[in-house]
């Protein structure tokens, strides 16, 4: 199904997605004047759609949707691994694909504590041991599907939240010790945060 492009400069060009109608897609490093391109699985920022597609020779694109796949955008709590004595901990968005038939977090473990260097979550060059590219310093404690409207709202205790998906971590860093908890572990099975003992 061939969509609308948006092309907000000369040099940039961007998709919404063809099944929601709400996430704004950038493929401008995919734009060549030679040849199509195709590109994909990519999953859509707001409803979590697979993508594939084809940019054409005209730069429009050509876009066809997977409705069995599925990305769940989550938030994941990490632990400091180096001084478990005095818990550092951040929070990051992760990703949750329930088509591979894993449960929510079964893959974030290895995820974060082996397979994927800091650079990849933070987007921030990191150092450790004189490594660039240090895996295992992070721990992983718990996953999460990123919360509702309506569970942000009573997290807030009735404030507006805004779903701008790139103003999910700004509104978490809003949030305090004991909404952070109550987030991660509503049924307080855990007080995750030392900060609340």
């Amino acid at each position: 199904m061939k969509v609308e492009v948006i092309k907000e400069s000369t040099s940039n060009y961007f998709f919404v997605c063809p099944s929601c109608g709400e996430g704004k897609h950038n493929y401008t490093h995919l734009v060549d004047d030679k040849k199509p391109c195709s590109f994909g699985p990519w999953y859509c920022n707001h409803c979590g759609i697979s993508i594939n597609g084809q940019v054409l020779n005209d730069f429009s694109v050509d876009l066809s949707v997977d409705a069995t796949k599925r990305l769940i955008r989550t938030l994941v709590l990490l632990q400091y691994a180096a001084t478990p004595e005095d818990p550092f901990y951040i929070i990051v968005e992760g990703m949750y694909f329930p088509e591979n038939g894993k449960e929510l977090g079964e893959c974030d473990k290895f995820h974060y504590e082996t397979h994927t260097c800091p650079w990849n979550f933070l987007q921030l060059p990191t150092i450790y041991r004189q490594d660039t590219d240090y895996h295992g310093i992070f721990t992983w404690v718990k996953t999460i599907p990123i919360p509702t409207m309506e569970e942000w709202v009573e997290l807030l205790n009735g404030e507006k939240y805004d779903p701008d998906p790139k103003q999910l971590l700004y509104q978490v860093n809003e949030l305090d010790i004991v909404q952070l908890n109550k987030l991660f572990f509503p049924s307080g099975e855990r007080v995750a945060l030392k900060l609340l003992e």
